[in-house]
């Protein structure tokens, strides 16, 4: 994830989901391209702002910074290393294993748009998953911003504290 991928449609701030950097930032689905907006509530703890300050330098840069790639060419296992330490300040962990880890995260996003009553289309389309509806459903599911943003907005983490302001602990060095 680059600075340059935090972006704005019709307004609202989004993650841009793209394969644009090739043999370094890989997708694994077609679905898995997308834009999906960002949550009120890290736009709150401070998100934007630290992407702001940062992509003044540089926005190509890589948000969450890379330091090598592993034997099979991959970056994840650092930044892995570093969102769990983030997961931790935070308070998100996988409720069945009480573990925190970086699929976590979207499990529980996962389990949790269920709960509160996502439309399973919309938790697909904002997850990266191939919808799971209907032939109809899954051709004719073209969601616009705002319809991702309310459906998100639904999503509630008690657990995540208002206010984050150690973003760079994210950084991996």
């Amino acid at each position: 994830l680059q600075y340059k991928d935090i972006i704005q449609r019709d307004g609202i701030w989004c993650i841009n989901f793209i394969e644009d950097c090739p043999g370094i930032k890989r997708l694994k689905t077609e679905d898995s391209q997308r834009i999906v907006p960002i949550h009120s509530i890290l736009i709150k703890m401070g998100f934007l702002d630290y992407v702001h300050r940062k992509s003044r330098v540089n926005p190509t840069d890589f948000i969450f910074k890379k330091t090598c790639l592993t034997s099979t060419g991959n970056l994840s296992t650092h930044m892995t290393r570093k969102f769990f330490w983030f997961l931790e300040d935070i308070g998100v962990r996988d409720e069945s294993t009480g573990r925190y880890d970086f699929h976590s995260f979207r499990k529980n996003a996962n389990i949790t748009m269920e709960k509160c009553g996502m439309i399973r289309s919309y938790i697909d389309k904002i997850i990266g998953w191939q919808s799971r509806g209907s032939e109809g459903e899954r051709s004719y599911s073209n969601y616009t911003i705002k319809q991702l943003l309310e459906q998100l907005e639904l999503l509630h983490y008690d657990c995540l504290k208002n206010e984050f302001k150690e973003w760079k602990k994210i950084e991996v060095t």
